[in-house]
């Protein structure tokens, strides 16, 4: 399972580096400042894969500059809920990028660690809609990262 991930990251990782650089590029310019979003995908850990749901509400102070607050819960042999905050750039082209500080809650165990979550996607918007994809990160103080791929939908008012 883990050289499948690896195998299906690099074509992800690959396209998002693509709409970066303008190879696609939105229809049209948002500028609401507060946004809610879901994302729903998979996550991965050593090999394991179980589903995962997030949300976040994100308020863009400029046009580029965005702080976020986020949970994520993710089940299966997971079983884990994670929340924190981030602050990132969000680029012309509709691709972003955050990072910051969380904490992981290991449901079963009842053990809360930190963490580090990094995320990027790429939003298209459909006027206050957007949709896109999603990837983020989470380094967690126990060595068990974990990765989420998804697709995200977005309301912005």
């Amino acid at each position: 399972m883990a050289d499948i991930m690896k195998k299906s990251s690099l074509p992800c990782l690959l396209a998002l580096a693509g709409l970066n650089f303008g190879f696609v590029q939105p229809a049209v310019a948002e500028d609401n400042p507060n946004r809610i979003n879901a994302s729903l995908g998979a996550a991965t850990h050593s090999g394991d894969v179980s589903g995962f749901l997030s949300v976040d509400y994100t308020y863009k102070f400029s046009n580029n500059i965005a702080a976020a607050i986020f949970f994520e819960r993710a089940g299966g042999d997971f079983d884990i809920e994670a929340v924190g905050i981030t602050v990132g750039y969000i680029f012309e082209n509709g691709f972003k990028f955050g990072v910051g500080p969380g904490l992981e809650h290991k449901l079963r165990d009842g053990k809360t660690l930190d963490l580090w979550h990094v995320t990027a996607g790429y939003d298209w918007p459909l006027n206050n809609w957007t949709v896109g994809p999603t990837a983020s990160y989470d380094f967690i103080e126990d060595n068990n990262n974990v990765l989420y791929v998804g697709l995200a939908v977005g309301y912005g008012f």
